[in-house]
């Protein structure tokens, strides 16, 4: 299945999504941060711009960090953001998709935020198992994601 690019919105992404949701896409993704330890390997996939690689590389330090985007555009934006910001952590900023993760990689934490809920269940299955696979034995998933409330209505 091809990934979905956000390339087309990636110069007003953040600005669209400010708008639309004010903090709340930020707030969501900042809840899970206090669940990084220092020197973690890290996967942020589906990061976007790079907001939360900002919020990650102010929560750990000496971590390694496998930025895994599917847009290019995002992927610049990212980079850009992080200039001169990044002191302790070393940062791979990786073009491609959940099959660009190395058979034998694993990551103590996986980050994946706005980005399962883009996919069909039966693809998301694939996905979720490739990334099951990457997850070290004692890792954690931070995710965030759109839920559908039990009303049918979206919160104001």
């Amino acid at each position: 299945m091809p990934a979905h690019s956000f390339s087309p919105v990636a110069n007003f992404y953040d600005v669209l999504a400010q708008i639309v949701f004010g903090n709340k896409l930020q707030e969501a993704q900042a809840a899970n941060l206090r669940y990084i330890s220092d020197n973690s390997r890290i996967l942020i996939i589906g990061g976007g711009s790079g907001w939360i690689l900002q919020q990650v590389i102010q929560h750990t330090q000496h971590s390694t960090i496998v930025y895994l985007e599917a847009s290019d555009s995002m992927l610049r934006k990212s980079e850009e953001k992080i200039i001169n910001q990044n002191k302790n952590n070393k940062i791979e900023y990786r073009l491609g998709t959940e099959e660009n993760i190395g058979g034998q990689e694993t990551f103590d934490i996986i980050i994946a935020n706005f980005f399962l809920d883009l996919f069909s269940p039966a693809y998301l299955i694939i996905i979720l198992e490739k990334l099951n696979c990457a997850l070290a034995p004692a890792g954690k998933w931070l995710i965030t994601d759109f839920v559908q409330p039990r009303t049918g209505k979206f919160p104001p």
